[in-house]
């Protein structure tokens, strides 16, 4: 079996991360240079996590799961929550057409932030409506009221969602698949390579250089510091008029046959898992693909209906895929053309 496996990119779970017994554990066993890569778009998600080990966060999440579970899986609930909002104008309209509370996602927190914040808008109709539901008698409104009315979940809820909400574009932008290795991370010495940051590119980078890659490359360390002083030299000339500033443009003006090590380290640094967000997002997919009226679907069908599932911006020609089909095989009739 071929070892190309250089890098993993994981999440912070005991099942990946198990020194002994976890999947990167196993992975490093078949492929020994394959490094753990933590995923960079749950960095930022985890912090967030254990900042709300909090007690009083952790009451305040509870609370607000609880009555949005009340709320959306009663019809007597949710009639008083919408003659409530019908009467408070101001309220409807910050709700901007929003019709029922929303329940906590555990593992979306920009989800969460949107929760808090229809739950803080909607506070005066909450309120009015569950005071009106333990008028006639139910208790459990009344234990909801009694929560929401004390002035501490007040602070807690608008200071927590005052800060969700202040973080919601930053979790929004790394959980997105254009992510670069240049931006998230400085800790990679191979970027150090890249033309426009070789002023960076210390004796002794070079050398750290050499010993993390060495098991990729093909030449020695005496060719391969000579191969890097060549490619210093290139980018110095005073003909340069723009030098390439990332990884991707780099490999593209890199000769493989004059500079292989270096294209080698880009070709590595370019596929370095940077975030995992579009890999689980194709794991969420799964269960919208593989239901049980397709349980014999082989996996070539499969892995093609996930491509075109994850990858929905791309534009694809019908046209093109229906002729394909028609000449695949002979058929009684045809309706090609």
């Amino acid at each position: 079996m071929e070892t190309n496996c250089v890098l993993k990119g994981m999440t912070e779970q005991l099942i990946c991360l198990g020194k002994h017994q976890g999947v990167q554990a196993h992975v490093k066993e078949r492929f020994p240079e394959a490094s753990y890569v933590h995923c960079k778009s749950h960095c930022l998600n985890l912090a967030i996590v254990h900042s709300c080990k909090d007690a009083s966060v952790r009451t305040i999440m509870s609370t607000v799961q609880d009555i949005a579970f009340s709320f959306d899986y009663s019809a007597k609930k949710m009639d008083a929550f919408y003659n409530e909002v019908d009467a408070d104008i101001l309220t409807k309209e910050e709700l901007d057409g929003k019709r029922k509370l929303r329940t906590l996602c555990e593992t979306r927190w920009t989800s969460r932030a949107d929760s808090l914040y229809t739950f803080r808008v909607a506070l005066p109709v909450i309120v009015s409506a569950l005071e009106h539901l333990r008028q006639d008698g139910d208790d459990k409104a009344g234990q909801f009221l009694a929560a929401i009315s004390r002035f501490e979940f007040i602070i807690e809820l608008v200071t927590t969602e005052h800060i969700l909400q202040s973080i919601v574009h930053l979790i929004t932008y790394l959980q997105k698949f254009t992510g670069r290795l240049l931006d998230n991370s400085d800790r990679f010495q191979g970027q150090n390579l890249i033309p426009a940051r070789l002023e960076w590119l210390t004796a002794e980078c070079i050398d750290k250089l050499y010993e993390t890659y060495r098991h990729d490359l093909t030449d020695n360390q005496g060719t391969f510091n000579s191969e890097v002083q060549r490619w210093q030299r290139r980018w110095s000339s005073p003909d340069v008029i723009e030098k390439p500033k990332s990884l991707k443009a780099s490999l593209s003006v890199t000769n493989k046959e004059l500079y292989p090590s270096i294209f080698a380290i880009f070709a590595i640094l370019v596929t370095m898992p940077v975030t995992t967000s579009t890999t689980e997002r194709s794991f969420s997919s799964l269960r919208r693909l593989k239901t049980y009226l397709r349980s014999t679907m082989v996996q070539d069908r499969l892995s093609s209906l996930a491509l075109i599932h994850v990858h929905r911006e791309m534009d694809i020609d019908t046209e093109r895929v229906l002729r394909s089909f028609a000449l695949a095989k002979n058929r009684y009739m045809d309706f090609g053309y």
